[in-house]
């Protein structure tokens, strides 16, 4: 759940993003773009790692997102869809496609059609 704070200086900003954050959205997107597939159990988490981008590892049936994205909302949102994207294409036939080729990218055109960016870009 989004929670604000207020700074030494009497700003509010809105925390960072959590792990639970991601698993909440997931969810959501989950029900709302991909039902008719499997719901995966898949883990969500921030990575530390430098240089990391966001990504879906099969073999360990996880997600993660930068933690230098956590204080973005909408780019840890946008990051989480395609992942997502990747795991659907996944559980389709055993390719998540990492080259985003085709599959990716007609996934991708019907997120977009049905409004899954709609307030993200």
């Amino acid at each position: 759940m989004t929670e604000y704070s207020m700074d030494e200086n009497g700003e509010i900003f809105k925390d960072p993003a959590t792990s639970d954050d991601l698993s909440k959205w997931a969810n959501e997107y989950h029900e709302k773009y991909f039902s008719g597939t499997p719901e995966p159990t898949i883990k969500t988490a921030f990575t530390s790692e430098p240089g990391q981008a966001g990504c879906f590892i099969p073999a360990h049936g996880s997600v993660l997102i930068p933690q230098a994205l956590a204080g973005f909302e909408k780019a840890c949102r946008i990051v989480l869809l395609h992942e997502m994207v990747h795991i659907r294409l996944f559980l389709e036939n055993g390719d998540a496609d990492p080259e985003h080729g085709d599959r990716f990218k007609a996934e991708i055109n019907r997120l977009f059609s049905s409004g899954a960016y709609g307030n993200l870009l």
